[in-house]
C-alpha cells in the first residue's frame, strides 16, 4: 500500500526542492577529514506523509537526508540508499549524519533491498536522537557512526533512545566510543576539565521485537544502550535474533556491557 502511495523521491544531482511534495534541498558547507571545504546537499523531508527514496548510481554530489517534520508520522523506504558522509568532519569539528531525525514526528523507515548509512565526526550513523523511530521491512540496513557517534541514536554527548526493530537486517555500528544502538559518546572533557554529567551519552526505551540485528559498541560503548560513559535503561527484546557486543579499550582493559551501560 505504502508503494503505492508514497512520494518517490531519487537523489540526483538534478534534485531540487518541491515544497508541494514536501520536501526542500539545500546546499551546506562542511569541514571534511582534510579540513578542507567541501559541500554536502541535504534532502529535508518537511511534511509528514509516506516517501520513498532512492539513489542515482551516478550522482557525483553528496547526500544526507533530514526529517525534519514537526507532527504527525513520516513513513519512509529506503530502497537501495547508500549515503557516504564520513569524510565530513575534522577532529573535533562536526560532520554531518547520513540520515537524521530533527523534527518532532514519528517517523517509521522500512527496508528494501540493501542500505548503508556512513556518518561524519560526531554523528550517528541513523542519527534520532530521543524522537521516536521504527525500524521494519524485508531489507538490509548498515549504519556507521562516525567518531563518537552510535550506529544507530546519539551523536557526540547526545542520548539515543525511543527505538523500536520489528524486522529486517540491522546492522549498527557505532564510531569511537558511541554505542551500536543508543547513546553517543558523553565527552565530558570541556576545555580541557573534566566535566561528569549524566544527562547525555545514555541508551534508552529501545525494543527489539522480530528481525536480526547486530549492535557493536566500539572502545568504551555498549553494544546496545550507553556510549562511553553513558548509561542504559529500558532495553527490552522480545523476539528476533540479537547478537550485541560492546566495545573494548584494550589499553586500560575496560570496556562497555553487551546491552547496557558504558564505561566510565
Amino acid at each position: 500500500e505504502q508503494a503505492e502511495t508514497a512520494t518517490e523521491i531519487e537523489l540526483n544531482d538534478k534534485l531540487a526542492t518541491n515544497s508541494d511534495q514536501g520536501y526542500t534541498v539545500e546546499t551546506k558547507e562542511v569541514i571534511n577529514k582534510w579540513n578542507q571545504n567541501s559541500n554536502v546537499n541535504v534532502l529535508k523531508i518537511t511534511n509528514a506523509g509516506s516517501y520513498k527514496l532512492t539513489k542515482n548510481k551516478d550522482v557525483k554530489k553528496l547526500w544526507c537526508v533530514e526529517i525534519a517534520a514537526e507532527s504527525g508520522t513520516v513513513d519512509l523506504t529506503l530502497s537501495g540508499l547508500n549515503l557516504d558522509v564520513s569524510m565530513t568532519g575534522h577532529n573535533i569539528t562536526n560532520g554531518v549524519p547520513a540520515l537524521s531525525i530533527s523534527g518532532g514526528c514519528e517517523t517509521v523507515i522500512t527496508l528494501d533491498s540493501e542500505n548503508t548509512l556512513k556518518s561524519g565526526v560526531n554523528c550517528a550513523g541513523l542519527q534520532n536522537g530521543e524522537h521516536k523511530l521504527t525500524i521494519k521491512g524485508d531489507g538490509t540496513l548498515n549504519a556507521n557512526g562516525g567518531i563518537r557517534g552510535a550506529g544507530i541514536g546519539g551523536g557526540v554527548n547526545a542520548n539515543g533512545g525511543n527505538i523500536t526493530i520489528e524486522s529486517g537486517t540491522v546492522n549498527a555500528t557505532g564510531g569511537l566510543s558511541g554505542a551500536g544502538i543508543g547513546g553517543g559518546y558523553d565527552n565530558q572533557w570541556v576545555d580541557g576539565t573534566y566535566t561528569p554529567t549524566s544527562e547525555a551519552g545514555n541508551g534508552f526505551n529501545i525494543t527489539i521485537s522480530g528481525g536480526t540485528v547486530t549492535a557493536t559498541g566500539s572502545s568504551y560503548a555498549a553494544g546496545i544502550g550507553g556510549g562511553g560513559n553513558g548509561d542504559g535503561s529500558n532495553i527490552t527484546i522480545s523476539g528476533g535474533t540479537v547478537t550485541a557486543v560492546g566495545g573494548s579499550a584494550e589499553d586500560i582493559k575496560c570496556g562497555g556491557a553487551g546491552i547496557g551501560g558504558g564505561w566510565g
